[in-house]
């Protein structure tokens, strides 16, 4: 169980929450997030934080700052190859292949990756059947 968030601090300090609505499916429902870099994405973007979204369909990536109005792309959890961790003594991360598609995610906090890791993976099984 992921400890009690208050919302209203994640909207002004995760800016891809204020975006997010935008980008869910009717009766989606979100099983974990975290706040990470990425390497590689499949769209050109600005180098920054981006929010991953883990739902019961698909990973959604988000990235806004105060210099763009929101950067998105997604993976669905049944394209997904593999899905590789990625650990050092500070940071979480991991390497996500879908096809053609390979998303590096580094630098993300240990504390909210060890909630993020286990909803990734039990998403990503329901998704494969």
């Amino acid at each position: 169980d992921r400890p009690s968030v208050n919302m209203d601090i994640l909207f002004v300090t995760v800016p891809g929450f204020s975006i997010l609505h935008k980008h869910l499916e009717q009766g989606e429902t979100i099983k974990g997030y975290c706040y990470v870099n990425l390497n590689r994405t499949p769209i050109k973007c600005s180098a920054g934080k981006w929010l991953i979204v883990c739902t019961d369909k698909r990973l959604i990536f988000l990235q806004k700052s105060l210099l763009n109005n929101g950067h998105f792309f997604e993976i669905y959890l049944k394209t997904i190859d593999s899905i590789l961790p990625k650990n050092s003594w500070l940071f979480a991360g991991a390497i996500i292949s879908s096809g053609e598609t390979k998303v590096e995610i580094f630098h993300a906090g240990k504390a909210d990756f060890k909630y993020f890791w286990p909803a990734l993976q039990n998403a990503h099984t329901l998704a494969k059947g």
